[in-house]
């Protein structure tokens, strides 16, 4: 699920990977078609593991789509 917020971040990207030999691995996100269905996804996950911070960043890129 990192892998999720460091590319719905903008930290991570797919042509990153690609370029360093990385696996990206995305949970139930296509990459090229998300929406905030799929984002609040990946809150819920993150406000399980009490991850806050995350959920606040995550949140805030959802309320921007």
């Amino acid at each position: 699920m990192l892998d999720t917020y460091l590319f719905l971040t903008g930290i991570f990207s797919i042509e990153d990977a690609i370029e360093e030999g990385k696996h990206l691995i995305l949970f139930a996100i296509d990459p090229y078609d998300y929406d905030k269905d799929d984002i609040q996804n990946v809150i819920d996950f993150f406000a399980d593991v009490e991850e806050y911070e995350k959920c606040i960043t995550l949140k805030k890129i959802k309320d921007e789509l």
